[in-house]
């Protein structure tokens, strides 16, 4: 098997520590002789890297796809931001905007500063409650 990028491997996830949480990462996949695998990662930071075995760990239902758009909707099943982030990561989206009970909407930023990710926790808690509508968006490049 060739190398290839990923970010989660029939449920092992490659993971790094922000400081605040875990933030999934791309890693190398090589396939060795002996039948195991070999997972290369790399970050501009000085951090902990772990390899998390998450099947099945998507809280989002009613997941309407991106299609060729930037905008998907869907539905968290409660659980915390980390799930919430990891999530959202593997439906493709780069940002995740949650509903406030005000009405009002907070921006969790999959791949923004850490400082981000902090004033959404002091929103919601570093929990969110079941039925929390989402409106899921990936940053398009094109």
């Amino acid at each position: 098997m060739a190398a290839r990028t990923v970010s989660r491997v029939g449920g092992l996830q490659v993971v790094e520590w922000t400081g605040t949480g875990w933030r999934r990462v791309q890693a190398q996949v090589t396939a060795n002789e002996d039948g195991g695998f070999t997972l290369t990662a790399e970050s501009s930071n000085l951090t902990i890297f772990g390899v998390l075995y998450a099947p099945g760990a998507s809280k989002i239902t009613g997941f309407a796809g991106f299609g060729n758009g930037d905008t998907g909707l869907g539905l968290f099943t409660g659980g915390t931001t980390d799930t919430l982030a990891l999530a959202a990561e593997r439906h493709g989206a780069h940002g995740v905007w949650v509903q406030r009970n005000d009405g009002a909407f907070r921006l969790l930023s999959l791949t923004g500063p850490v400082f981000l990710r902090a004033l959404f926790d002091d929103e919601f808690g570093g929990e969110l409650p079941a039925g929390k509508g989402l409106v899921l968006k990936r940053w398009l490049t094109e």
